[in-house]
């Protein structure tokens, strides 16, 4: 089984984790401003997950959830210019708004000066997610600078070619969208096992990429399995990844181990199979 390429994979490089983990603080406070769109706004409907997030391939974009007010439109945060974006469904343009050299609060003004141009009354807006991080305690008042270009572009390459990866199970499995969740900005998609039509009871697999968190302090790809496999019934894990074994169990291969192959694509594809394939065999035999 080949990858089969649909959109250019982005070359990876070894990165300075110091100046990755800085950039993720300043991403992960823009994408707050995006998922608050969907999840105050959105409305509910079976399968929807209101502040969810997704990667868009063609305009090197995470999006949120469409919303309808006087338009139907989406919020996003570009990751070549760290601007954020408005759009409607034909991708036209309603608004955008540079985040270089602005703080928080002033994105979050902005945001609800176009609230209230789309007919949906800002008063609803309002900070909460359903998750809660010390991030952003004293966010308001956090500025956005010092954003190097070209490493927000690697930033955005990572979910780029998870994605592209991704897409692949896709025609193979039954599986759920591919989301990047807010939280803690993983990219995940999970390929159902057993469906029971009660998501908390299903057996699945997850396949998924990290920028990093509080149990990985670095970037990393990942494959894992709800519920949780034995260790003892896993065989080794996939060539130069490792078996993290602490909060949750799942392979790990780490972006700087990826970056330094040829064929990036074709690894990390291999990757995801052969993780895929131990746990299949712990869960289901």
């Amino acid at each position: 089984m080949k990858p089969q390429i649909r959109y250019h994979w982005d070359q990876l490089s070894p990165i300075d984790l110091e100046a990755f983990h800085e950039m993720k603080i300043q991403i992960h406070l823009a994408l707050h401003n995006v998922a608050l769109v969907g999840h105050h706004y959105s409305i509910a409907k079976a399968g929807l997950i209101p502040h969810a997030l997704y990667w868009i391939p063609g305009l090197w974009r995470i999006a949120g959830t469409w919303v309808t007010g006087a338009k139907t439109f989406r919020s996003s945060l570009s990751l070549n210019s760290f601007e954020l974006y408005i759009v409607d469904q034909k991708l036209n343009t309603l608004a955008q708004f540079s985040l270089s050299k602005k703080k928080f609060s002033q994105a979050m003004l902005w945001l609800e000066e176009q609230i209230g141009l789309l007919d949906l009354g800002h008063r609803a807006l309002s900070m909460v997610l359903p998750h809660e991080l010390d991030l952003f305690k004293n966010s308001h008042q956090y500025p956005f600078e010092n954003i190097a270009l070209p490493e927000l572009k690697i930033f955005g390459s990572c979910y780029h070619n998870s994605f592209i990866v991704m897409q692949n199970f896709q025609k193979l499995y039954q599986t759920s969208q591919i989301i990047i969740w807010p939280d803690q900005l993983k990219q995940s998609i999970d390929i159902i096992l057993k469906d029971t039509g009660q998501a908390t009871l299903d057996t699945k697999i997850t396949l998924g990429y990290s920028p990093g968190d509080q149990d990985i302090n670095e970037p990393y790809f990942y494959v894992n399995s709800w519920p949780h496999a034995e260790l003892s019934k896993l065989q080794a894990p996939p060539p130069e990844s490792y078996w993290f074994n602490d909060a949750w169990i799942g392979a790990i291969l780490p972006l700087n181990v990826l970056s330094k192959h040829q064929e990036q694509q074709e690894f990390l594809f291999q990757f995801y199979k052969e993780g895929l394939a131990r746990f299949r065999t712990a869960l289901l035999y």
